[in-house]
């Protein structure tokens, strides 16, 4: 049997390509959330009652340390400008979205002003913290569905990840 120099190349060429196809057939990294509401004790004729506390946790899905973005304000990281957060009422119309202001003073939000990278290893988790209703108005009670989208960066396929949606009910 012959087998030719063109014919291992290809038998190569397919195996790699199914190497590459195995790899990014699952996401690079899952994102769980988890949400919480705490009172806010602000005594303001219709300041926010609650916070609306998210935990994000990451984890890296790859056989290899990844690298990502984080945003940092001050000394504290803001999962706000990490994730794209997304939030809609019950009956699936959009929650209004605060723009730039602070909902509980009315100030500009500050922005990132430390940008680092940071090193994911295999199995590893990198958790944060947000707080949805600096980013929608929740003031309403009701019933939130919300996720959180993360972009990837180009060397992991450069598309979204999200979250699994969970319910807030926000009480009278």
């Amino acid at each position: 049997m012959k087998i030719t120099l063109s014919a291992i190349f290809l038998a190569l060429l397919i195996t790699a390509a199914s190497a590459v196809h195995a790899d990014t057939a699952t996401p690079p990294v899952s994102i769980r959330l988890v949400a919480h509401l705490n009172p806010t004790g602000v005594p303001i004729a219709n300041a926010r009652k609650y916070r609306i506390g998210l935990w994000i946790d990451l984890t890296n899905n790859r056989p290899y340390p990844i690298h990502l973005i984080q945003d940092e304000i001050g000394q504290g990281q803001s999962a706000e400008c990490d994730y794209y957060i997304a939030v809609r009422r019950q009956d699936g119309n959009p929650a209004k979205f605060w723009r730039d202001k602070d909902p509980y003073t009315d100030k500009e939000l500050k922005r990132p002003d430390v940008y680092r990278l940071v090193t994911v290893n295999p199995g590893q988790r990198l958790s944060e913290q947000g707080d949805a209703g600096l980013v929608y108005d929740m003031r309403q009670p009701g019933i939130y569905l919300i996720h959180v989208e993360r972009k990837m960066p180009r060397e992991l396929g450069g598309n979204f990840v999200s979250s699994n949606e969970i319910a807030v009910e926000v009480p009278d």
